[in-house]
């Protein structure tokens, strides 16, 4: 996801890492998560909404309600 309000923060959790091929210098960020362990499902949801708002189309953002 790109995470440019809260990448930093997102890269301390043992589960997240910088995308590979350069994307990572670039904000985004990978989490991986294997069978068992304890999903932060919450959290995600906020940074898919946060990758989603820094990379769809303004206009688009735009019609999310708050």
């Amino acid at each position: 996801m790109k995470l440019p309000v809260s990448g930093r923060w997102a890269l301390t959790f043992s589960f997240a890492s910088p995308t590979h091929y350069g994307l990572g210098k670039h904000g985004w960020v990978t989490s991986r998560f294997t069978k068992g362990d304890d999903v932060p499902i919450d959290m995600l949801l906020e940074w898919v909404d946060e990758s989603y708002r820094a990379i769809a189309p303004k206009k688009l953002v735009a019609q999310i309600e708050v």
